[in-house]
C-alpha cells in the first residue's frame, strides 16, 4: 500500500449510479490532486473532501492515478473508505455458495464437471474477486489509523 499526504487542489466529484428497479447501488466519486499527483477515491457515502484541505490517502497506484482506499481529511478529521464490511459478508456467502455448488458438481458426475459444477465457477469467481478488494480496503483502513497515531 502506498500513501499520499497533503494539501487538495482541483477537486471534482461525481456519482455512478449501477443496477436497476429497486436494487441500485450508487458510488461516489472525487478525483483531485495532492502535490499535482492525480488522486480518485469511491466510496459509498459522498467524500467529505474540499479543495485546500489537507488528507492522508492509502491506495495502490494504476495506470498512473491513485487510487484511495481510505481516506483521513486531517483538516476536519474525518474518515471514510471505499466500504468492506458490506463486500467482505456478501463475497464470503456468495464464495460458499459457488464452492457448495462445485463439490456438488464434482460429487454428481464425478468424471464430467456438470452443469452445476460450471455454474459454481460463475458464481464463486467474481465474489472472490470481491473478497480480496474488501481485504484490500480493510488493510488500508488500518494503514491510514496506524499513521493517523
Amino acid at each position: 500500500m502506498e500513501k499520499a499526504k497533503g494539501f487538495v487542489s482541483n477537486i471534482r466529484n461525481t456519482v455512478s449510479v449501477s443496477g436497476g428497479g429497486s436494487e441500485t447501488e450508487t458510488t461516489y466519486i472525487s478525483v483531485f490532486q495532492i502535490d499535482s499527483r492525480l488522486i480518485e477515491a469511491k466510496s459509498e457515502e459522498p467524500l467529505m473532501i474540499n479543495d485546500g484541505d489537507q488528507v492522508l490517502v492509502v491506495g495502490k497506484t494504476r495506470g498512473g492515478v491513485f487510487n484511495a482506499l481510505a481516506y483521513k481529511n486531517i483538516s476536519t478529521h474525518v474518515e471514510g473508505n471505499g466500504g468492506w464490511i458490506k463486500k467482505l459478508i456478501c463475497s464470503v456467502l456468495c464464495s460458499c455458495l459457488g464452492v457448495t455448488m462445485i463439490v456438488l458438481g464434482f460429487l454428481d458426475s464425478p468424471p464430467f464437471w456438470g452443469p452445476l459444477t460450471i455454474s459454481g465457477v460463475i458464481v464463486a469467481a467474481p465474489f472472490i474477486n470481491m473478497l480480496f478488494r474488501s481485504i484490500s480496503v480493510l488493510r488500508a483502513v488500518k494503514e491510514l489509523r496506524q499513521e493517523a497515531l
